[in-house]
């Protein structure tokens, strides 16, 4: 399949911003977890209230994956 330039120009800029836009939230979820990262904003969650490793990790917006590795 072949692609025309502006189309494959409006992809590129597309992605460019999708991943501008990555790099934001990624900072920002940084700023927000503070230095000890992860394994402080668990501790708070289960602290207010026991939960799944699951629900934590849609809570702090992390993969389930990220929570258990921060809990081992």
């Amino acid at each position: 399949m072949t692609v025309s330039e502006p189309v494959a120009l409006e992809i590129v800029g597309a992605l460019s911003g999708l991943i501008r836009t990555a790099r934001t939230y990624s900072h920002l979820r940084h700023e927000q977890l503070g230095p000890t990262g992860i394994t402080l904003a668990i501790l708070k969650r289960l602290a207010a209230e026991p939960s799944r490793s699951g629900d934590i990790a849609c809570a702090l917006g992390v993969s389930p994956s990220a929570v258990s590795r921060a809990v081992a």
